[in-house]
């Protein structure tokens, strides 16, 4: 009997542990969106809500956790929220899962899975800049992972990650922003594919400021994309390396869910120990 109540200790304490582990996500969190049911905001507030265009889905199966957002790109269908996710100036992070429904691209082709606006008003008219994009291209026959920054200054940090033929599985990016962690004081950009760093960039610029945000197309209502999205996330800090892998095998845990798990654990553990 006493063995049995210790394994039963060991089981309530590792619950309670990952569940704690998983709790460091939700620090600095600015927007959080699971996807699993609608495009309401988990996390950040109904202004984070997005609203949908040209018939674009949320809470269809087949998501990376639970549900996901659902584009076709044949009636150009996004999404998009006026509301600032990253602020000019200091560190940020942003985590997304994406998985292309077209398995070889039309040569030259974009398709976009996110794209930040300086500007409230979506689709956006002419060139007003962004500070975050990822989308998937075709340069000549080769699919490529295209992400990264425009800077305040206008200049350029995309970078394109050789993707290849997985584009119809699930696949996850994570890029983040060091404030004044690069060479020299510089800021440093970091992108991560499915948990493994791939690219960092050193830079002087800041990013320019963000009024909106746009899922499944560009901010233009161009280059729509065509599958699914997944378990989106903004920060307001360097999320850790630990915190990345954490992102690659569970959703991002929401608050009131979180708080509810932790104390079903701690109870558990409590009655078992009486």
């Amino acid at each position: 009997m006493k063995s049995k109540q210790i394994l039963i200790g060991l089981v309530c304490m590792v619950f309670l542990w990952t569940n704690i582990a998983s709790a460091s996500l939700l620090n600095g969190i600015v927007a959080y969106w699971s996807f699993d049911s609608d495009f309401t905001a988990d996390n950040g507030g109904a202004a984070f809500d997005f609203t949908a265009v040209n018939g674009a889905t949320a809470g269809v199966s087949d998501g990376k956790f639970g549900g996901a957002s659902s584009f076709t790109r044949s009636i150009g269908q996004y999404a998009y929220t006026a509301e600032s996710v990253l602020t000019q100036g200091i560190d940020f992070s942003y985590s997304v899962w994406y998985k292309c429904t077209t398995a070889n691209l039309p040569t030259y082709s974009t398709y976009q899975i996110l794209q930040t606006a300086v500007s409230t008003t979506i689709p956006v008219t002419g060139d007003t800049g962004y500070s975050v994009n990822v989308a998937l291209r075709d340069q000549n026959k080769v699919e490529q992972l295209y992400a990264g920054t425009r800077y305040a200054d206008g200049s350029n940090g995309n970078y394109f990650v050789t993707q290849g033929a997985g584009s119809t599985d699930w696949h996850n990016l994570v890029v983040t922003r060091d404030t004044g962690g690069g060479v020299g004081g510089r800021n440093r950009m970091s992108i991560y594919v499915d948990g493994v760093l791939v690219h960092t960039a050193d830079y002087w610029g800041s990013v320019a400021a963000v009024e909106s945000l746009v899922i499944g197309g560009q901010a233009a209502g161009l280059n729509t994309f065509d599958g699914l999205v997944d378990d989106l996330a903004f920060w307001n800090r360097v999320i850790t390396s630990d915190e990345i892998a954490q992102v690659q095998t569970s959703a991002i845990p929401e608050p009131t869910t979180l708080g509810l798990l932790v104390l079903g654990g701690m109870a558990l553990l409590r009655r078992r120990n009486h």
